[in-house]
């Protein structure tokens, strides 16, 4: 993020000139900008991480030629751990935490939550769930943003996200406008996105998080994966992204 189109004074300016650019890098550039000019920063960043910090996301494939169509839009990047709760300027991006995954260097999380990602992208493809599927091959060629580019901790501040979803409205939709994709998972963030009213066409389908307790939901092993809440979440995916694609 060291490179530089134009200084800009003040937060408008910059968010006057997103119909301008051209590509993701582009936006960025000037989103990270516009939170070092962000007025109102004290209630759009989470406690203990400076206003300028950016984490950039986009396509998983190095190569956009290789973009299924599918985009994932998630809340924020959970950096808190990487600082011991002692959150400083932090410029990088996310992709690491994808393609370390997918190229079998790094295992998953708890939740499983790049496993059911890469199984969603896999059904959306090609309309099957099955344990040997090569879904990472489909999460790697799909893309992933965040919604509040400042990054956060382990649970989101729901009042914050959403101050900092109205705040860069604009620049959200700039970026869903650029990536252009044919379906949109909405992992957790459909409310905010259906409540700054950024919800105006028929891609956008509202799944549960991957972290969403199934305590007390029954499994029915339809799919027969190893995993059994990766098998239940599967099952509710496939219920919805039927019922609204599949009409």
């Amino acid at each position: 993020m060291k490179e530089v189109i134009k200084e800009y004074s003040d937060f408008i300016s910059i968010e006057n000139k997103i119909n301008n650019v051209k590509n993701l890098k582009e936006l960025f550039l000037l989103w990270s900008q516009a939170h070092r000019f962000d007025d109102e920063w004290k209630i759009t960043t989470e406690k203990g991480i400076l206003k300028d910090s950016f984490v950039e996301d986009g396509y998983i494939c190095k190569s956009q030629k290789d973009f299924n169509g599918i985009l994932f839009i998630l809340l924020e990047a959970n950096i808190a751990n990487y600082f011991n709760n002692k959150i400083d300027k932090y410029e990088d991006n996310q992709f690491e935490f994808y393609r370390k995954y997918i190229d079998n260097e790094e295992n998953d999380n708890i939740p499983k939550m790049k496993e059911k990602m890469g199984r969603m992208a896999y059904y959306v493809v090609n309309g099957k769930v099955f344990e040997t599927s090569d879904f990472k091959r489909e999460l790697n060629k799909s893309a992933f943003m965040n919604l509040n580019k400042r990054g956060g901790g382990k649970h989101p501040n729901k009042e914050i996200l959403f101050n900092y979803c109205y705040k860069y409205k604009k620049f959200i939709k700039k970026q869903i406008q650029l990536i252009n994709p044919s379906c949109i998972i909405c992992i957790g963030s459909y409310k905010y996105l259906f409540d700054i009213g950024l919800i105006d066409n028929d891609k956008y389908l509202e799944v549960w998080h991957t972290a969403y307790g199934m305590t007390k939901r029954k499994r029915n092993h339809i799919y027969n994966l190893k995993d059994s809440n990766v098998d239940l979440y599967m099952e509710e995916f496939v219920e919805r992204y039927n019922k609204k694609f599949k009409k």
